[in-house]
Order: structure tokens, then sequence, then C-alpha cells
């Protein structure tokens, strides 16, 4: 191996980026995986850089610490700006889940004059990493250099340690600096899709206690759950349209029975309070009611407004000295993210009330009633007055198809509501606090607030639960006793919850990982290219990291992951395009060093072994379209579609499960968006079973869990198949790429056939040195021209904060 150390000083010489650096020089430089913790104390003697009279009346240095890891300039941390002082003390601690190849940690202090930019540089300082991992605790002044020569001014104070991941206690739960506690005593319900029959897909599935899987069904029980409501109702979305029913075909024929609308107004009327928050979409408004993003908020707060339903049409903003371009960036692009409705029920035991909350992916808005039959062009009895689409240009309700969605989301109850309602009341009085008032006080005379649930023995017993979110002070208020449970960044305080969960999940898994998801990219400094790119986070370059292990250990371990087969939009836009770019280069950057690291032990394995990722897309048959429909115009995407009856179904889903033992369910993507923490707000809860932990049950829990897993893929793969029990057994893993590459095979085919499976390999082509081209024939999507590789806009890769 090329020692680090000698050939750093020349090669750093020569390359001002980190574009610049191969992939195997960078893979010289130390692994540095575990929790860094780091802690920014103070400075002294530091120079006066000010050059203008901005911000104070001393008009003397107002200095900042940025932390990165070197050479690749990873951005790890930065504190707040202490304004007009050369003895600055910050005192801020930074506990961050690593997994980079570095050769130091540089601190760098910067003197902030302005509302926006980067700050003027005013020196330096740096720890050797292989102190770090030699087990150094660093605790002590470091002068500032301010260039090669090591001349600088001033010095800074720092603390620094890091725990390797393998030194770290395994949780199943994140114990240190997390907001909220593990609860438990819960109940779970999981659902796919807004809806879900008993089809003969879910054939053989049993639940825990050996009954047969009775498929469960997300808004009759949310419909069921409002309508039952005595005291309070909360709904947050990223949208919610008052147009749509709950309840399709036979259960509510009109659609008048369970409107949105409807239904929450005369619920307000019957005396409960209706409290609704929903995202302020920043294009929408008096020229463009529903919003670029079709959100529909401005419609919604209108419906309302002369009803008992009170609403907070939020937009997201950011706090303190920003500017007002920067402003816009952040109303117009992020977003509140959120999706979860609360209720009372009845406790029968007590005679009191409970809450009940429904959380995860599923807005209350258009489009989102689906079953995992996702119908193309026989809608009319169910979608007729719902018809969505937005891939496909040229399709109308009177054309087809529409675009089938595919959701996951979940109902909880116990302990676990309390601190959903907490998040809620939280983000209310920060953004709405002009209505504050209009809070319900859950109070112990009308609540049990330890109520524990009765659970039915098909259930498999009790829950232990975690609530999680991305979220900053901006957008809610965090409790003064719990501000040592979040972290913050220039001085922001924000909660990144979510990743640290995914991050400590995969890091514990033992046998295999299922993710579903809208979005995978990140982890972008361990890219072949575009390192530059702004999605830092470690999930991608923690889940090759934990395959590498496996490998070395030679133990079976697979990761199973199902995205879309395109973002939703029209597949040749800009946007589009650029995540599909940022998403080939995250696939790409892991299957590289999976390849290699099969190399370097001799292995005959493949890295498709290890790694998949899948899309479902739907196909028809010609006798499933309706004679009535229309024809769509020629040569539109519609047009083919009609021709080859195939279309691809949206995942929306944001779920993780870890060994059958561990799930997390919520409205976050794996992109930076979400998981930054400083982005869009997002809720998710990470939840396990007591009684079906893989270690006590030989790596093989028959929980809930499982059972909701094994429902999901046989809704996918066409059927139960009892290969699917055991994911990371060579025989499940070759069942299922039998099964998805068949129908591979028939999707492309120029006969429409109807087809049960609905899940297909992704579209890349995977070396044994972990290479990645274009299978042959999928240059392009499906009647589409779009490159399924993507393209990059003309965007600064390092400041785009929209599609990464």
């Amino acid at each position: 191996m090329v020692n680090w150390k000698s050939s750093l000083r020349e090669s750093l010489s020569r390359l001002s980026t980190s574009e610049n650096m191969s992939d195997e020089f960078i893979e010289t430089f130390p692994f540095i995986h575990g929790t860094l913790i780091i802690k920014i104390k103070q400075a002294r003697d530091l120079p006066d850089t000010d050059s203008a009279f901005w911000k104070s009346s001393k008009n003397v240095t107002d200095s900042f610490v940025r932390v990165t890891f070197s050479p690749l300039k990873v951005k790890l941390a930065e504190t707040k700006v202490v304004n007009d002082s050369l003895y600055p003390i910050w005192d801020e601690e930074f506990n961050i889940p690593v997994c980079h190849n570095a050769s130091h940690i540089r601190i760098t202090v910067y003197d902030q004059d302005f509302y926006f930019g980067d700050g003027d540089f005013i020196g330096y300082a740096e720890i050797d990493v292989e102190r770090l991992l030699d087990g150094v605790e660093i605790d002590e002044w470091m002068d500032l250099q301010a260039d090669e020569d090591g001349e600088g001014e001033g010095a800074v104070e720092i603390y620094a340690q890091f725990i390797q991941r393998h030194e770290e206690c395994p949780e199943k739960f994140l114990k240190n600096k997390n907001y909220f506690d593990v609860r438990e005593n819960n109940r779970m319900i999981l659902y796919q899709d807004a809806d879900t029959p008993n089809l003969d897909v879910f054939q053989d599935i049993e639940n825990p206690d050996g009954s047969p899987y009775v498929p469960t069904r997300c808004w009759r029980d949310i419909f069921d759950a409002i309508n039952a409501a005595e005291k309070l109702i909360y709904v947050v979305g990223w949208s919610v349209d008052t147009t749509k029913s709950l309840l399709r075909g036979d259960e509510d024929p009109d659609g008048s029975i369970s409107n949105i609308g409807q239904l929450l107004v005369r619920k307000a009327e019957e005396g409960v309070r209706v409290l609704l928050m929903i995202w302020n979409d920043n294009s929408s408004g008096a020229l463009s009611r529903g919003g670029q993003m079709g959100t529909h908020d401005e419609i919604t707060e209108e419906y309302f407004s002369s009803t008992p339903v009170q609403v907070a049409n939020v937009p997201r903003v950011k706090e303190g000295y920003i500017g007002v371009m920067e402003q816009t960036v952040v109303k117009s692009v992020y977003t509140h993210h959120q999706k979860f409705v609360i209720t009372d029920a009845e406790d029968a035991h007590s005679g009191k009330r409970h809450l009940v909350a429904f959380l995860g992916g599923i807005d209350l808005t258009d489009g989102r009633y689906e079953t995992p039959e996702y119908r193309l062009f026989d809608y009319k009895s169910t979608h007729w007055d719902d018809f969505y689409q937005n891939c496909t240009p040229g399709a109308t309700p009177e054309t087809g198809p529409r675009e089938p969605w595919h959701d996951i989301h979940s109902r909880v109850e116990g302990p676990i509501t309390l601190d959903i309602l907490h998040n809620f009341e939280a983000r209310w009085r920060k953004q709405a606090a002009d209505k504050d008032a209009c809070l319900y006080e859950v109070t112990e005379d009308e609540f049990n607030q330890n109520y524990i649930p009765d659970i039915e023995g098909s259930e498999g017993g009790y829950w232990n639960m975690q609530l999680l979110r991305s979220i900053t002070s901006d957008s809610c208020l965090f409790d003064e006793d719990k501000l040592h449970r979040v972290t913050c960044k220039a001085g922001d305080l924000l909660e990144d919850s979510i990743q640290r969960a995914y991050i400590n999940r995969i890091r514990t898994a033992d046998y295999f990982i299922y993710i579903e998801n809208q979005y995978f990219l990140g982890s972008a400094y361990s890219w072949l290219d575009d390192r530059n790119t702004s999605s830092k986070h470690t999930v991608p370059r923690e889940i090759t990291s934990r395959i590498i292990e496996k490998i070395k250990k030679e133990e079976r371990f697979t990761v199973y992951i199902t995205i879309p087969l395109f973002p939703e939009g029209d597949p040749t836009s800009m946007p589009s395009q650029e995540i599909l770019h940022w998403q080939h280069n995250t696939m790409k950057s892991m299957y590289n060093r999976i390849g290699t690291a099969l190399a370097e032990v001799g292995s005959d394995l493949h890295p498709t072994d290890y790694l998949l990722f899948f899309s479902p897309c739907k196909s028809e048959s010609p006798d499933q379209v309706p004679e009535d429909l229309d024809e769509p115009e020629p040569e539109t995407p519609a047009a083919l579609c009609r021709v080859s009856l195939r279309h691809p179904i949206y995942v929306h889903s944001k779920m993780m499960i870890v060994d059958d033992d561990y799930i997390i369910v919520g409205s976050a993507n794996i992109n930076q968006r979400s998981l930054a923490g400083t982005r869009d707000s997002e809720i998710a809860v990470g939840a396990s079973q007591v009684d079906y932990q893989a270690e006590d049950h030989n790596g093989e829990p028959r929980g809930a869990i499982h059972t909701f897993r094994l429902a999901l893929w046989s809704a996918h793969l066409g059927g139960f198949r009892d290969e699917f029990r055991r994911p990371s057994s060579e025989e499940c893993l070759n069942v299922v790429r039998d099964i998805t590459t068949d129908y591979q095979e028939k999707y492309l085919s120029d006969e429409a056939e109807f087809s049960k499976v609905h899940l297909l390999p992704y579209p890349i082509q995977i070396h044994r040195d972990g290479s990645v081209e274009n299978v042959p024939g999928w240059e392009t999507f499906p009647d589409t021209e779009a490159p399924v590789f993507g393209n990059k806009s003309c965007l600064p890769p390092e400041s785009n904060t929209i599609t990464t």
C-alpha cells in the first residue's frame, strides 16, 4: 500500500480540489469510521480582520470556526459567530458520525463580516487523524497557521476524541444525545399503500402466532379514527387536499362520506378541536393557487377559512443573520415534509381518552390513494375524481395511464404518541404562535397518559419505539432541559436523529437490510466524480462499509434497495436527470468499493451478491384497457404507454428494515435534504418488537416486522415464496434475482402482458470488478428518451441544494 504521508504533500501540491484526486489515491488515507467528538472551546490573540463597519460598533473580528476533513474538504461542523472579539468563546461540542478517508482534521477560523459568503480566512490548525485512531484524547491550545510556512496569529483551544465503530456499544436505539427517549409498551400497525385488499398474492403468509395474515387498510383506519375522535384531530402534511376521499368504491360510492374537507369540518362543528398544519409553498399565490409543487396549500387554507378548523399554512424559514436572497431560497426550496395524524380514542379500561397517531410517507392528498394492484387504465371506480399523473406527458383522465403510487405508513398507540403530540405542539407554538390558544390541553383528567394498548396475539406483542426527526429551531421549540441533546450548525439548534438512527442500525446489521425509498443518493465525498456535490451524509458509505466488513469475515449479508425507476416528473427534465446523475454516482461508488474488497480477499462472489437495487413497474394486457378510454395525443409518452401498456410504479416509501427485528418508517428520504436536519423538516419512528429480536431467534425473528416484509415482497414479487423468509440466504437471493430478471424481459417485450410480479432489477449492469455500465437496451428508460444515468445541470454541485 502507498504510504499516504510520504505522498501527501507532493500530491496535494498538484491537486487543487478533491475532484482531481483519484479514488485509489483517496483510499490510501486512513479510514476513520465511528464517532468523532470535537469541542471548539475558544480562541485567543486573533488578528483584527474587520474592514467595514458591519454588525457592530466596536468593529473588530466576528469569528466562527469550521471543521473539515482534509484533503477532501468535507465539512463536519461549524460554530456560531462571536461578534467583536479577539478572544471569542464558542464552547460548542459536536458528536459526528464519520465514515471517511482522511489525513487530517482541519479547524479553520474565519471572520464573518457579512450575512453571506464563507467569511475571511484567519488561520487554521490541524489534527493528524492517526493520533485519534491511536486513541489519543486531544485537549490543547493549537497555534493558528496562515500559510504553508506556518506563520499566523492567534491560537484555538479544542478537545477531540474518536470512538472507533467496533468500540461503540451495539444498540438498536439511539442512546446518546437523542432528543426523544425510547418508549416501551407500544402498539404498531404497518401499512403498504393507502389501501390493501386481501389479494391472492398474500396467501400462505402467517402472523407471528401462525394465524393467516390479513392485509391492513391505512386510509380506512384513518377515517375510522377521525370519525371516532371526541377531543382533538391534528393533521400535519406536506400537502392536504380537501377534495379527496379516504374511502373508495362501494364503501363511499360518491365520496361524500369520507371527503377529507367535509369530514374535518363536520368533526370541528361537533366540537372536536381540529388543527391543520401544512407547508406553505412559496410558489403558490394569487397567480398560481395550486403552487408549482401542486400542494394546494392556499386552496386548502381558503377552504377552511370560514369554518371552525384552524389552519397553519407555514413556510420553511430560516432565522438569524440571513440575507433576503438566502431567505427566498429557503422558502422556495426547502419544505415542511412531516406527515402524521393525531386523534383521541376511547380507553375502555379507564373510561378516559387516549391518543392514536398515524405516521409515515402518505399525505392526505391527491394521487396517494392506491392498492397493490396498481391499475394503470381501469381506474374509473376508484380514481376518476382523483386521477394523478406527473410522470407521463400527454396522459389525461380520459386517456390514462394514471401514475401508480407505492408508499409505507404506520399506526402507533401507547407512550410514543405523547412524543408525537410534543412534536406537534412544539411546531405549532413556534410556527403558529398567534394561534397558540387553539391547542387542546391534554390533561390527566380527560386522557390516560399512561395508556398501554391491548395487543392481540396475532400482532406479536409490544414494541419499543423512538421518535426521530430532522428539524431546526427555526421550525420548532426545543425544551430548555433537552438542549444538551440536540446539535447545532452555525449557531442554529437542530436535530438530525433520523440520519443517526439509519447510521446506527446499518452499523449493527448482522444479516440483511431492506430499504424502500423515494431517493437514494449521498456520500458524495466518496464518489468517483463530482465529490464536491452538496450531499455529504454517510448512509451509502455506511452500507458499503458494513458490506465490506462482512466480505472480510466471509459472512453472508445482503442489502436490497427498492427505488423508483426515475424521479417523479418528466424523466427528461433537468431536475430528474440531475437526480439520476447523483444516484448513478452513488451506486457507482458503492459497487466500486465492493468489487475492490472482493478482489482483495480473492472471493469468487459478485458485488450483486451483497447489494441489489430494484424498481417496481406495472405491465398490463390489452383486455385491461376499458374501451371507453380516449386515445392519447399521437407521439406523446402517453401514446407510447398505450401501446406498451406499462408504466413505472412510483416509490414514495421512506422505510428501512434491518434483520427483521427493527424498522424505520417516516417521511425522510435518503438524501441530504431529508437527513441533514437543516433543510426539510421530517419525522420518523424507529421500532422493534420486544419478543422478536434477531439475537434471540438465531437470526430469524418471525414477528410483525417479518410478516410485514413478507407481505411487501409478496406484493412486489407476485406471491409468497418460502425462500423470502431468509433474505440473507443464497437461496433467497437467487429466487429474487430469477423472478425480477424474468420480469424485466417480459416488461421490455413488444407484446403487452399482465404480470403479478411488479419488481425488476434496476437497469444497471454491474461487472465483477464493481464497474457500472448501461444494460444493453436500457440506455434510456422505456417509452422515454431519458438517459438512465442522467446528466448534470449547470448549477455548481457544491451549492446545489435543490436536487441533493
